[in-house]
């Protein structure tokens, strides 16, 4: 009782002391800032489909350890999808999880006058997280070759009401009144201040908004994108709303689909690397994307983790493994011409919204660096006879297994868990798509239903 009395100031100066405490200064310093009567701890992983897991304590227990089921990011994006990969088969033990405490921060959206919500994220002894992947796949690029990315995603949604109806028809894109039809945007930008929003603007779907941040170096880029998923949708189930970045949650196949494209740029240090004199490319920047594009077949099992992705290949996203200047209908387009070398930058385009970040940017590190270790030579660009995408999800699962670079970069228990609980997904899609269509609903309609029953919430 007496230590739920102390000021949170008091219980971290007596945490600071203590052998088991693994709290930084900073994260001392910003826990002890807190003046709410309550503060608590999010520590949060993230699972395969960008989903946050977490255990929250109170700020007072904030240096003690954190045990998660390990088997809790085989989850599928609804619980009801059940993997058991053989390292946890036996007993199903707790592992610990590991918090990284240069990340805590405050989180306003969650938070009220009485009580401070922050999170610090975390990855979890012997499971393969995204954010562990991620990590290792930057810190190659960085050891081997010397260079780091920069980037940003840029992510659009839905919003719905309590129903699932879209807030706002389309398809009047940037139209100013558009985006005058809902508040939300506006408060994503002033609530979700861990994020650095840097534009706003209705999309062409009913309902879809677009917030594009400003890039960060490395890890810190699929920490903003996954803070920003994780804030809007909690943000809009606050206001009693429903917000998805699920890849295509309306008219079925035949709607509109969320983006995820995923900006970045090559440095050194403080030296950018991506600009250059030939096609407004450095020879790294070529070599680099060459590897991208080489690699761009298993890659899209990471970038398009959903059945509805699939339906998003040449409505402006890629059908071939391709790139080109300021072309929005390549894999990667390029944005390097008449800039600053500093400015130069590509767009990865892929991803779906509804594709977890850290993986897609470890990918891109790993497909990257395998071109600049090979000295890859970039193809032309718009080339007519490039190599074809995968066009469903289990042809890029057959994809990613059969890359033995990526596997490598990205750890064989990766590709195993990630695999296990896509082809899970996938069963779990077509039984509810018969559910469905049982009923009497058209295929397009059981199609969508299934998919939603599955993604909309959680993805």
């Amino acid at each position: 009782q007496d230590c739920r009395q102390r000021t949170t100031a008091e219980i971290v100066a007596e945490l600071s002391g203590g052998p088991s405490c693994k709290l930084g200064a900073k994260a001392r310093a910003l826990l002890a800032a807190s003046t709410a009567p309550h503060a608590y701890v999010r520590f949060e992983v993230v699972d395969f489909n960008g989903k946050s897991l977490s255990k929250t304590v109170p700020a007072r227990h904030a240096g003690d350890p954190v045990d998660l089921y390990s088997g809790a990011i085989s989850m599928g994006a609804n619980a009801r999808v059940q993997c058991f990969p053989e390292k946890v088969r036996d007993g199903c033990p707790n592992w610990r999880l590991r918090p990284d405490w240069a990340t805590l921060q405050r989180l306003p959206w969650a938070s009220s006058p009485e009580r401070d919500v922050f999170r610090v994220c975390c990855e979890q002894a012997a499971a393969p997280t995204p954010r562990f992947v991620c990590r290792g796949a930057l810190d190659a690029l960085r050891l081997d070759h010397g260079l780091e990315l920069l980037a940003a995603s840029e992510l659009e949604f839905v919003v719905a009401d309590a129903e699932r109806r879209p807030l706002f028809d389309g398809v009047d894109i940037f139209a100013t009144l558009q985006l005058a039809k809902t508040d939300f945007a506006y408060a994503v930008a002033e609530q979700i201040t861990t994020v650095d929003v840097r534009t706003m603007n209705c999309e062409y779907g009913a309902g879809q908004l677009e917030i594009t941040f400003k890039p960060k170096r490395g890890l810190a880029a699929a920490d903003c994108a996954h803070t920003f998923k994780t804030g809007v949708k909690e943000l809009a189930m606050r206001r009693g709303l429903a917000a998805t970045f699920a890849s295509k949650p309306f008219g079925g196949p035949r709607g509109v689909g969320n983006g995820g494209h995923l900006n970045v740029s090559l440095w050194r240090g403080e030296d950018p690397a991506t600009g250059g004199d030939e096609d407004g490319l450095s020879p790294t920047a070529r070599h680099f994307i060459a590897g991208v594009l080489a690699h761009a077949r298993g890659l899209e099992a990471l970038a398009a983790p959903t059945p509805g992705c699939y339906a998003r290949h040449g409505n402006w996203a890629p059908t071939r493994a391709d790139w080109g200047h300021e072309d929005r209908n390549v894999c990667i387009r390029v944005k390097s011409r008449d800039c600053a070398p500093g400015e130069a930058y590509v767009e990865y385009r892929a991803p779906s919204a509804s594709a977890n970040t850290y993986l897609v940017l470890a990918g891109l590190a790993a497909a990257g660096a395998d071109g600049v270790k090979r000295e890859l030579v970039l193809p032309p660009a718009r080339d007519d006879e490039a190599v074809l995408l995968p066009t469903s999800l289990p042809e890029a699962l057959s994809a990613l297994r059969a890359d033995e670079v990526l596997v490598d970069a990205l750890g064989k228990d990766f590709v195993e868990w990630y695999t296990l609980v896509k082809d899970a997904e996938l069963a779990d899609v077509a039984a509810s798509t018969a559910k469905f269509a049982a009923t009497g609903l058209d295929n397009d309609a059981a199609v969508q239903e299934a998919w939603n029953s599955l993604y909309f919430e959680f993805v």
